[in-house]
């Protein structure tokens, strides 16, 4: 576990904290937060101390000049470059009551209302969500109708009736729908930020495991699911202001690539139906098993890296390069970052303890995490 703690600067557009050699610093300009180590954090605090002293005349050896510069810049509140980009809500109305016919899909806290325009569409869709399937009759909270339009293109879909995407060939359809979908669901209540990772867990007590595409990240959390874990999310990890996960029940996407290690895991996959990603990749579709019922808070963070042939390595990383790979991995954030919402974000995130996991055998990877969770 790390601690931060509040540093005093002399510049009044930034918040600095340092945890260790590490320093975070959230400029309240621009909102971007950037983050320092060992000789480049006591360089920040000793330009800092010679601006106040000294007004601006300081001197430099030639090979940090670029450095130095850009943290004057930060210092003298001239920070150049565009604000951070913030993800725009999707346009989703009220659900209106209509006499179709529907299939009722239940995602945590939303319904997803679903009308099939023709079987074949139907065919293709629905075993997507058949582990979500409830009666009607059950049905409660948000409510968000799903219609589809056909048009010269492909398909196009609306939630409420608000248009969402249109012109998506038959083939792309279903996981451009599901994507969405997610979107839709963790986009429902107030988060603070959501995350490129899967997140298992067990007990209320939650590993998150954030990756680049091709890192092995949703090979990782499909098998550890095997061994006991409770899922969370394979793809998206919603971090609430209670700082905690909670979980996103859509089937999981499994690449090609790990189809054979996964079917002796889960053999269904051998006989599950193909699908194709915007990117040509194919998938296969793996409903969730051990779905987390709870809420859970964040213990760890491990960012997976497969490498064919390597032993298994865990190793502990700072909390600003825990900064640099989330921010790789990819990350929204439903509002602007305010000192509030960052000191939440340093306190649910990076004072966590975080590592690389590089790996070349599952199952060895499948003990390390079952190890540092505890059992």
């Amino acid at each position: 576990m790390r601690t931060f703690r509040r540093c005093p600067i002399s510049s009044g557009c930034l918040e600095a904290y340092l945890d260790g050699e590490s320093l975070i610093l959230f400029s309240k300009k621009s909102g971007r937060v950037y983050g320092f180590e060992r000789e480049s954090a006591a360089l920040f605090l000793e330009i800092d101390e010679r601006l106040a002293g000294n007004g601006r005349r300081l001197t430099f050896s030639s090979d940090r000049r670029q450095i130095v510069e850009m943290m004057v810049r930060l210092l003298s509140c001239e920070e150049e470059g565009e604000d951070e980009a913030y993800e725009p809500p999707l346009a989703i109305g009220n659900s209106i009551e209509r006499g179709d016919r529907r299939e009722h899909y239940r995602a945590s806290t939303v319904t997803f209302c679903v009308h099939y325009p023709t079987e074949r569409l139907a065919r293709r869709l629905a075993p997507m969500f058949e582990h979500l399937k409830t009666p009607s009759s059950k049905v409660d909270g948000r409510r968000i109708a799903v219609d589809f339009e056909k048009d010269e293109k492909g398909w196009g879909f609306s939630f409420n009736g608000m248009p969402v995407v249109a012109g998506v060939d038959e083939e792309l359809l279903p996981l451009v729908l599901q994507e969405n979908m997610i979107i839709a669901l963790y986009q429902s209540e107030p988060y603070l930020m959501a995350l490129h990772a899967g997140a298992v867990g067990r007990g209320g007590r939650s590993i998150l495991l954030p990756g680049e595409s091709g890192s092995g990240k949703t090979t990782l959390t499909a098998a550890l699911l095997s061994v006991g874990f409770d899922l969370y999310s394979d793809e998206i990890a919603r971090v609430g202001y209670d700082g905690k996960i909670r979980s996103i029940p859509f089937c999981m996407n499994i690449k090609e690539g790990s189809w054979e290690p996964l079917q002796k895991l889960f053999p269904r996959l051998k006989m599950a139906p193909e699908f194709r990603r915007f990117d040509a990749q194919k998938v296969k579709l793996l409903p969730p098993e051990n779905l987390a019922k709870t809420d859970a808070l964040i213990d760890a963070i491990v960012f997976p890296e497969y490498v064919e042939g390597s032993g298994c390595e865990l190793l502990p990383v700072t909390s600003c390069r825990t900064l640099v790979r989330i921010k790789e991995a990819g990350y929204q954030l439903q509002k602007p970052l305010t000192s509030d919402s960052l000191q939440k974000i340093l306190t649910f995130l990076l004072e966590k303890p975080s590592y690389i996991l590089r790996y070349g055998r599952l199952e060895e990877a499948v003990e390390t995490i079952g190890k540092l969770h505890g059992g």
